[in-house]
């Protein structure tokens, strides 16, 4: 008889649930120091041993420094599109809502600076194809999607054109975001983005406005 079939399905629950236990308390070392550190001087041994477990047990669960990376990454923007959501999906005037959600994402920027430093060294990510980048593709797809809607219930109610459609203005908000992200990797004083966010919202409503 196969041993693999002799495993009972309590054993195999167990050790799905130690294998995420562990991945998880890898993710937690790996976020620690991406935060105390600059992160292109980090290795995966010095990963291993703030997880307290051997090198091969990391690369067991990631296959080098940026897959970690960008789950950490993933985890940190998740709750910050959660928030982002609920103004989209709050009664609050259109134009308030997309003041608080760039602003939203201003203050991320602000405290994550050095997470989009190392990103942008990560070149282009496919989004074709499975890889490192899958779990940040898919939720930024996914907030896309509904940040979409946004929009058409914007244009739904008359409170802005509908000249264009919702999917691009989704996209061109989403591409300003990432610009401004851009923008302070290369200052070194990322607060200084914060007197040109106003007129840069200004501008991006006079050209959605009714």
């Amino acid at each position: 008889m196969n041993r693999d079939s002799e495993i009972s399905p309590e054993a195999t629950d167990r050790r799905s649930r130690k294998r995420e236990e562990k991945r998880q308390t890898i993710i937690a070392a790996a976020e620690r120091i991406f935060h105390e550190k600059d992160l292109s001087h980090i290795s995966m041994e010095e990963i291993a041993r703030e997880a307290d477990v051997a090198a091969g047990t990391l690369y067991n669960y990631f296959p080098g420094k940026e897959a970690l990376f960008l789950e950490v990454f993933v985890n940190k923007l998740t709750p910050l599109f959660d928030e982002a959501l609920a103004e989209w999906e709050s009664d609050a005037p259109f134009k308030e809502k997309l003041r608080l959600v760039v602003n939203l994402h201003m203050s991320f920027i602000h405290s994550h600076k050095g997470f989009y430093e190392f990103l942008m060294t990560l070149g282009q990510p496919d989004f074709t194809a499975p890889g490192p980048f899958t779990g940040l593709v898919e939720l930024c797809e996914g907030y896309l999607t509904r940040q979409t809607r946004a929009f058409e219930r914007a244009q739904e109610s008359g409170e802005i054109s509908n000249t264009l459609s919702p999917k691009f203005l989704a996209r061109a908000l989403r591409s300003l975001c990432w610009g401004m992200a851009t923008e302070a990797v290369n200052r070194r004083k990322t607060q200084d983005l914060d007197s040109e966010v106003e007129p840069i919202l200004e501008l991006f409503w006079k050209g959605i406005a009714q």
